[in-house]
């Protein structure tokens, strides 16, 4: 179980520093689907980012944690409802629901049981949206610098050893641990990646990204790193130092040689992405 579930977990954190999603993402899902647009389900749904961008298409929305700390902190609307519950078991009438989502979550779940409730739960011609963003990356600097937040996420002497395993599949843009069964479970599969892994049938320009924030600055990235689930474990775990701060201020130091950055400067990234579309319509 991930620590974002844990009553402990800064919600609000979450809520305010982690990125959003560009217009081109959702315009995207809304041209592969050719399903209706009377419900749409949003699974790991966090504090409700997702579901206020499809409440301005869709009739109603629903929104399912099992977080009841993030739920607290959900975006509220008329035609929005949430509920704690579980990605494998959908509290959903068989083929009820148009379009279901999942935004940086679905390498959590038990991939098979998920992808059953999904086929149990859409609508014919209803899809499935899923997709994440792995590691940022700095741009600019030295190689020392760039390297430096991945250092931060897999060298064990930091925060590796307190990465869930559900972190692998996502890194790996969900082409394992279940998720090659995909194309078998529908008929209509796309793939998008940046950067590019192999061709894919969506057109999308490399620096039409889906993540919104390209840049943040530097007290910004600060909290932004402090939402990860491993920094909150490794912090409980009365561990020596702070591993975000010792970072932060690397590449404060660093960046810029000799002109150290100020907490409000801005420092430029990029986020690795997938984006997956099914569908099983015929």
């Amino acid at each position: 179980m991930s620590a974002f579930s844990k009553v402990a977990y800064n919600s609000k954190a979450y809520a305010q520093f982690r990125p959003s999603y560009t217009d081109q993402l959702y315009q995207t899902i809304y041209e592969f689907h050719q399903g209706g647009y009377g419900k749409a389900l949003d699974v790991a749904t966090g504090t409700g980012q997702v579901t206020k961008a499809l409440a301005d298409k869709f009739e109603k929305v629903h929104g399912i944690d099992i977080s009841e700390t993030m739920l607290s902190e959900a975006t509220k609307g008329d035609n929005i409802t949430y509920s704690i519950g579980f990605a494998e078991e959908l509290p959903f009438e068989d083929a009820s629901v148009d379009l279901i989502t999942v935004a940086e979550g679905a390498h959590w779940f038990n991939t098979k049981k998920f992808l059953k409730e999904v086929k149990r739960v859409l609508r014919p011609n209803g899809t499935l949206a899923i997709w994440g963003y792995s590691f940022c990356s700095i741009e600019g600097g030295s190689e020392k610098v760039r390297n430096s937040v991945q250092d931060l996420g897999v060298n064990p002497a930091k925060l590796g050893n307190n990465w869930e395993a559900g972190r692998e599949i996502l890194d790996n843009f969900y082409r394992d641990s279940g998720w090659e069964e995909l194309p078998n479970e529908f008929n209509h599969v796309l793939r998008y990646e940046s950067p590019k892994k192999e061709p894919s049938a969506l057109d999308i320009p490399e620096e039409s990204l889906f993540v919104e924030l390209r840049s943040m600055e530097v007290w910004r990235f600060r909290e932004y790193l402090k939402t990860w689930s491993p920094y909150k474990k490794y912090m409980e775990s009365n561990l020596p130092g702070d591993p975000v701060e010792e970072c932060v201020e690397f590449v404060k130091r660093e960046y810029n040689p000799g002109t150290p950055l100020k907490e409000d400067d801005v420092l430029p990234f990029t986020w690795p992405q997938v984006l997956l579309l099914a569908s099983n319509r015929e």
